[in-house]
């Protein structure tokens, strides 16, 4: 779609808030961390300077789950630096990460566990750019 048409990304700019996680299912989820994640995340705020996520609600009414994906900067060291999923921001239960300063969570290069290989399976796309690729 054109920039600024109908249907485009910046007529639509709550569609740069949303991200689709998603995996193609061929790679092993034995620990299920891949079905945990797997889903729509909005935008819930900041942390380091990006915007954090948390995981949307399956149904409406229902609280959403304590599920997050945000960025952490590297004040701690630039081994932290990256984008991850938690139970919390900040906090000790991680599911997954990238490395590096993307400004947006970046659709590959995500280690699951947090601490793993690379699945390559596995996206994380702004809602924006998956309607744009439709």
């Amino acid at each position: 779609a054109q920039a600024g048409a109908p249907g485009s990304a910046q007529a639509r700019p709550w569609a740069n808030r949303k991200y689709i996680v998603s995996d193609d299912g061929s790679g092993e989820d034995k620990d299920g961390i891949v079905a945990t994640l797997v889903g729509e995340f909005v935008e819930k705020g900041k942390h380091h300077e990006r915007p954090s996520y948390q995981k949307a609600s399956v149904r409406p009414g229902v609280k959403p789950p304590s599920i997050y994906l945000y960025y952490w900067d590297d004040r701690e060291g630039a081994e932290f630096e990256g984008w991850y999923f938690g139970e919390t921001i900040g906090g000790d239960v991680l599911w997954a990460r990238t490395e590096g300063k993307a400004p947006k969570p970046p659709k590959k290069g995500w280690k699951i566990p947090f601490d793993g290989a690379v699945r390559g399976t596995f996206s994380v796309v702004s809602m924006a750019e998956q309607q744009e690729a439709e």
